[in-house]
């Protein structure tokens, strides 16, 4: 397999349009993850701050395909990039482009004590890949926040409920939503996960304790004046 130096980079780097470029069909990395997020929001604050590295190939309607940089590539698409950054690594076989793709998927994970340290002291700075929350979890500090405001919990809870097309009657759409806020606190779930989890509460408490349960809940929440609306 041919090595390619920094030469070989200072050479084949260019600006493409990016509409030149298409994905391969062997990456193994998950794709629109929720780290994913984090690489569109980098691209979307720096820009490309490293090239997609691709291969020619031999297509009507491509010239390049991505073997490292995929989500790099999908983030520059969804935020409307015309031009992209590429190193062409020039005609390489397929068994060498898919080997290229194992290694240059391969990182070094953060070492979180680190990370933590940094986070912490860069928090009021500048703007970061990371929610207060994550960087709470991460670093152990709790940070002075301001806590999320009705008006961006409803638009949050609103958004999530409609995306996965839950509708929610309204007798139980109080005591859904606090279920929703309980589980939103949690990093380690996925919104899929926060509303089925929150459906499944409402039907199990349905359940065993039918609807009474539930107007005894939203008579309580009316005594200590939480409004939700």
């Amino acid at each position: 397999m041919k090595k390619f130096n920094l030469d070989d980079v200072k050479e084949n780097s260019k600006i493409v349009d990016i509409n030149e470029v298409c994905f391969n069909p062997w990456n193994p990395k998950v794709k629109r993850s929720k780290e994913y997020e984090k690489v569109k929001e980098s691209v979307r604050v720096n820009g490309l701050s490293m090239p997609i590295v691709v291969r020619e190939i031999n297509d009507d309607n491509y010239k390049y395909q991505v073997l490292d940089g995929e989500q790099r590539l999908t983030a520059a698409l969804d935020l409307g990039f015309d031009k992209i950054w590429i190193v062409d690594l020039g005609e390489i076989s397929d068994e060498e482009a898919k080997s290229k793709t194992i290694w240059m998927e391969m990182a070094v994970p953060f070492d979180q004590e680190q990370l933590g340290k940094l986070l912490v002291e860069l928090v009021d700075k500048v703007e970061l890949p990371y929610t207060d929350n994550e960087i709470q979890v991460i670093s152990g500090v709790e940070l002075e926040t301001d806590d999320i405001s009705d008006d961006d919990f409803e638009d949050e809870y609103n958004n999530t409920l409609k995306s996965f097309s839950v509708h929610v009657l309204p007798e139980n759409k109080d005591f859904l939503k606090d279920e929703f806020k309980k589980l939103n606190d949690d990093l380690s779930i996925s919104d899929n996960t926060i509303i089925m989890t929150a459906i499944k509460n409402l039907e199990d408490t349905i359940e065993h304790h039918g609807t009474e349960m539930i107007q005894k809940y939203i008579d309580e929440e009316k005594e200590k004046e939480i409004n939700f609306e």
